[in-house]
């Protein structure tokens, strides 16, 4: 294959790797943990989840911004 197509499906694998692993991550903290739903008042577990759960979403998403933020075209030259 092409440098250009491997370098592109590495991408999408990696971005769907990532994405699962924060899944699985933050499922298992949330509901296996019992910190995602909460009776009545939410507790300190509850905070501490929720506010673990926007700050790695933010890395999460700055992570594939990298990845792709990398043009394709750059290196390629038509004959």
């Amino acid at each position: 294959m092409e440098r250009d197509v491997t370098r592109f499906l590495k991408q999408i694998v990696q971005t769907i790797t990532a994405g699962l692993i924060w899944l699985f991550i933050n499922m298992s903290a949330g509901i296996y943990g019992g910190w995602m739903f909460y009776n009545g008042l939410p507790g300190i577990g509850n905070i501490i989840f929720y506010g673990w759960l926007i700050i790695s979403f933010g890395v999460l998403l700055r992570y594939i911004y990298k990845t792709w933020k990398d043009d394709f075209t750059a290196g390629h030259r038509e004959y």
